[in-house]
Formats: C-alpha cells, sequence, structure tokens
C-alpha cells in the first residue's frame, strides 16, 4: 500500500479514512481472504504457524498505519503511550476483527460506511478523557 497524504487539504478524519479504506480494500481482496480462512482452520491444529502469519500481515498493516498515527501523536490527538496498541487496534476496527471472513460489504457505499464508522469509533476512543 503506496500513497500520501496532503495534510494541507486534509483533515485527520479524512487521513485516517483513506488509510483505512485502502487497508480495507486489500483485506477483502479474495486471495487475502482465503489466507484468513486457512489461517483460521489451521489455527488448532498448528497455532504457532498461524500465530506467525498472522503476526507477519499485523505488521505490514501497522508498517502502514505508523507514520499517520505519529502525526496524530505529535498533534495530540492520539497519546504517546497508546502508539504501540494505536495501530492493532485501528486494524481490528478497520476489519472488524475478520468478520469479514464470512459476510463481505456489497458496494463501495457500503465499505465507505463502515470506514468512517472505524474511524469515528478510534478517534472517539482516542479523545475520551
Amino acid at each position: 500500500l503506496r500513497f500520501t497524504i496532503d495534510w494541507h487539504e486534509s483533515s485527520i478524519e479524512a487521513a485516517l479514512r483513506k488509510v483505512c479504506g485502502a487497508v480495507l480494500d486489500r483485506y477483502l481482496q479474495e486471495h487475502n481472504l482465503n489466507l484468513q480462512k486457512i489461517l483460521l482452520v489451521t489455527a488448532g491444529s498448528d497455532p504457532a504457524v498461524s500465530h506467525r502469519i498472522h503476526e507477519h500481515m499485523i505488521a505490514r498493516v501497522v508498517a502502514v498505519f505508523e507514520p499517520l498515527l505519529h502525526q496524530l501523536a505529535d498533534a495530540g490527538v492520539i497519546a504517546k503511550d497508546d502508539l504501540n496498541q494505536a495501530s492493532r487496534r485501528l486494524f481490528v476496527l478497520t476489519t472488524f476483527g475478520g468478520r469479514f471472513l464470512y459476510v463481505t460489504p456489497h458496494s463501495r457505499r457500503e465499505r465507505n460506511g463502515l470506514v468512517h464508522e472505524a474511524v469515528d469509533l478510534f478517534l472517539y476512543g482516542c479523545r475520551r478523557p
């Protein structure tokens, strides 16, 4: 996933939506969903291998989120102490914890709605006292 965000033309929410939309689109590709299903099925028989593959997949997504989240931390939107878990939380919110393995959004409008919801929930959690 490679893209740039023009901070002069983008709000925090818009930047997060752009990143989360790209992550969700990639996550919903058929080969990625099939890999997730295989990991789920084989987790019981070989949890160590499934864990390593899943961790590698999450690490790639975290690498996409981290530059943006660091900017949000510098802006005071995210507490710097929460940066470690922020990428994982945003990934889970964006992919709805793997629920799309069974029911995927039908349209671009539905996907966009899900991305907006994930970003709103994430920012709500960051801004709570």
